[in-house]
């Protein structure tokens, strides 16, 4: 997954879609 480079701390109060957003942007 793409998880691994994500700091889940900085998106917390992000929507799951908008964190789908930025982890096809930092993939």
């Amino acid at each position: 997954m793409y998880y691994k480079s994500i700091d889940f701390s900085k998106y917390s109060s992000i929507k799951v879609g908008q964190i789908e957003e930025v982890l096809i942007l930092e993939k």
